[in-house]
């Protein structure tokens, strides 16, 4: 299962991690090029080899508008070193 962003002690995050959901392990995810914004509230899916992630509240100032962007990362395209272990 990949998870990306999301609100963690206060802090809005724009990190991608990997959960093994047999043992509930994670293991954060390198990327290369630009993430999104760090965001909570938006919307991620998977489809074969590609990452959907869209919308959200990016909550780097109050007066800022929700972010309707679409963003696509191919997971074909990751470094074969990009699942490293970490917990």
């Amino acid at each position: 299962m990949l998870i990306f962003g999301g609100l963690v002690h206060e802090s809005v995050r724009n990190d991608l991690w990997s959960m093994d959901v047999r043992d509930c392990t994670t293991m954060t995810v390198k990327t290369k090029g630009d993430a999104p914004m760090p965001r909570v509230g938006h919307a991620a899916a998977i489809a074969d080899r590609i990452m959907i992630v869209w919308g959200g509240d990016t909550k780097v100032r109050p007066e800022d508008a929700q972010d309707e962007g679409l963003y696509i990362l191919d997971l074909s395209e990751l470094p074969p070193n990009a699942f490293a272990t970490e917990n």
